[in-house]
């Protein structure tokens, strides 16, 4: 077989980028051939359209399984919908793309009602209530999208005209079903049963309850799809993330209030265990950012003592009786034209989640926090040790590729999601851009770690922050490993002589690459792991916005109990590895993705910058063969300077 004429009917573009064809070559017979593809393909490689050309060529070929993308974020799936779109143009295939984006986002509600900041949980809550009409109000959208349990005369004219457009962008689907007074959610699920190629978030196949609500209805199955994870490097940690439950002191108390205004019979139970949860934290002298560990069933105990009821028949009860309160609260609020938001039902569901947690690999903390008025309060809640045991549907799947352009070590995937070893192939593609462009330097003087943190220390890296910025032209984007290591420099930061930003709670994207493009000189003071250190863009038509990237301290994950637990179930389950996969793979991957942020394209240039001693030991041999090879180490911050400046000359 000749497979660059077999690719070549399908990839629309002049040329490949350097590693592509190869890249494609690699996922056409993973996707033909039922494997678990392991891809680490560097920004700027084309994985979006190679992803796509792989499937059109296998798919010509007669293979009839589905493709289904699952994407981070809302601009990643558009990427998808518009190289498909080309895709189709170019090659006169006809290819149904059907994009799925939350139910929120895609509810034309949300435009012109009160609920644009109704936190997600509380509008599916809200949305499930107007379509199963328990609520005094009904939802026109959906109402006009059905007759009966049928698609109405409206909703097939949308279904028509989607299937002959083939592709269409989630902005294009939510104008032509809101025009039509249809609800565009609705109407993608409806589409599905016709769709060749299906992309959404993640949760269409890690969450249980929404793959089966979607895929079954559209008699979509497992052994049917080929599967992509796109910035795959996030998985372990978004899966633990996804099974994490809390409820705060705020919550209590915001519930507690909101029973006592609508005369809710459960408030007392709210009370206590407001009071329940404040007394646990002081007693165990809970302080901010600090976590502790809560044994076997020692919170339900706590919580089932303070509502004078047994530990599971009646908490369970109890958390029924809250959800339903909560849900007649809710409907209160929204007849007085009020947000559809329930702190009582959030309470409820939290009690029913912990009840569900009796799983060995599940663990129970409170974690102490400061609010926005500067007082001290708590955080209960229940997260899951073991990302595999979500990430199994992977090995249900026909055939799976995670990719990712930082997904470096890759036995840390295979072992830590139990992927089945005798279906992966991997593949790891070299740098593609001129090394040459790209400086990698390290301030070994300075360290952020935990025992050597101190007044001394952080004066130290403030004043080589300040000369660092004095030196480096252009916009510098600094990334620190918390907001506590963060705060702590910059008391001794003073004036930068350039305008800066800090990232907070409330600062997203958009916030600072505007606040980027409207500034000379500036800088991003920022958080790895934070809103704008992963999957997002800093560069503009001409090129990358930023000029270097400098990773303040190595970012390693927060040590706390919870934490330690973490390290000590992976030492057991995987033994020597098992210390590594908890906190240096988790490290890495923040490094690998900060810095990523800095160079785009070919074209760009700039300097990466990593602020700690510990750069040279184990996490140097965790690093690519590239980074390892331009690496250079500096032991006095006057050395370091000059080499910046012999870069910028270059």
């Amino acid at each position: 077989m000749d497979y660059k004429e077999l690719f070549a009917k399908f990839f629309p573009y002049k040329s490949y980028r350097a590693g592509q064809l190869k890249a494609i070559r690699f996922l056409f017979e993973a996707f033909r051939n039922g494997r678990i593809a392991l891809l680490s393909s560097p920004c700027g490689t084309g994985k979006s359209v190679s992803v796509l050309t792989a499937y059109m060529a296998v798919r010509s070929l007669g293979l009839s399984k589905r493709l289904l993308v699952l994407t981070r974020t809302r601009n990643q799936l558009e990427i998808y919908c518009r190289e498909a779109r080309r895709i189709s143009q170019f090659s006169s295939e006809k290819v149904m793309v059907v994009p799925l984006t939350g139910r929120k986002h895609m509810c034309p509600k949300v435009s012109f009602e009160n609920i644009k900041d109704v936190p997600y949980g509380d509008f599916l809550r809200y949305c499930k209530s107007l379509r199963s009409r328990s609520l005094n109000e009904k939802c026109t959208f959906y109402e006009t999208t059905f007759s009966g349990r049928r698609p109405s005369w409206s909703a097939l004219k949308a279904l028509d005209k989607l299937e002959m457009f083939g592709v269409s962008t989630p902005h294009e689907v939510f104008k032509l079903c809101a025009d039509l007074g249809l609800c565009p959610y609705e109407v993608s699920k409806l589409l599905l049963k016709k769709a060749d190629v299906i992309v959404g978030s993640y949760n269409y196949l890690f969450m249980d309850a929404v793959r089966e609500s979607i895929f079954t209805k559209a008699f979509i199955h497992l052994e049917n799809i080929i599967c992509v994870v796109d910035e795959a490097h996030s998985l372990p940690n978004y899966l633990t993330e996804l099974t994490t439950e809390t409820i705060s002191t705020v919550s209590l108390e915001r519930a507690s209030r909101e029973c006592e205004r609508y005369s809710s019979n459960a408030a007392e139970y709210l009370r206590s265990l407001l009071t329940a949860v404040k007394r646990l934290g002081q007693e165990l002298q809970v302080q901010p950012d600090e976590v502790k560990l809560l044994e076997g069933s020692y919170l339900e105990d706590v919580l089932s003592d303070s509502l004078n009821v047994s530990r599971y028949n009646g908490l369970s009860e109890l958390a029924r009786f809250i959800q339903e309160e909560g849900e007649a609260i809710r409907s209160m609020k929204i007849s007085e034209g009020l947000p559809p938001i329930s702190y009582t039902s959030r309470v409820g569901i939290f009690l029913e989640h912990l009840i569900e947690s009796e799983h060995p690999n599940f663990v129970k903390y409170i974690e102490g926090f400061t609010f926005r008025d500067g007082s001290l309060n708590y955080r209960i809640g229940l997260r899951l040790l073991d990302p595999s045991l979500i990430a199994s549907v992977l090995n249900d799947v026909y055939a799976v590729t995670l990719m990712s352009g930082t997904l470096w070590d890759m036995d840390y995937y295979v072992e830590v999601l139990d992927l089945d070893k005798n279906r992966v192939d991997r593949l790891e593609l070299p740098y593609p851009f001129p090394e040459e462009n790209r400086a990698i330097f390290v301030d070994a003087t300075v360290t952020t770690k935990f025992t050597k943190r101190c007044e001394e220390e952080w004066v130290k890296i403030a004043e080589h922050i300040k000369i660092l910025r004095r030196a480096i032209e252009g916009a510098m984007a600094f990334f620190f490993p918390s907001y506590e290591v963060m705060n702590a420099v910059k008391q001794y930061c003073g004036d930068l002589e350039t305008p800066v930003i800090y990232e907070d709670e409330d600062t997203s994207f958009e916030d600072v690459y505007g606040f980027l493009k409207a500034n000379s000189n500036p800088t991003v003071m920022a958080v790895a792991r934070g809103k704008v250190s992963e999957g997002v863009d800093f560069s503009d038509e001409v090129g990358s916005l930023l000029s270097s990237v400098v990773i303040v301290g190595l970012p390693y994950p927060k040590k706390t109990e919870l934490q330690d637990a973490l390290t000590k179930y992976f030492v057991e389950k995987f033994g020597e590895k098992g210390y590594e996969y908890a906190n240096l793979n988790p490290c890495v991957n923040a490094l690998a993705q900060a810095a990523g942020r800095l160079i785009r394209r070919p074209e760009d240039k700039g300097m990466i910058v990593i602020m700690d001693s510990r750069t040279t030991g184990r996490i140097a041999e965790k690093l690519p063969e590239d980074w390892r090879r331009n690496m250079r180490v500096f032991r006095k911050i006057e050395n370091l300077v000059k080499a910046v400046k012999s870069f910028q000359d270059f």
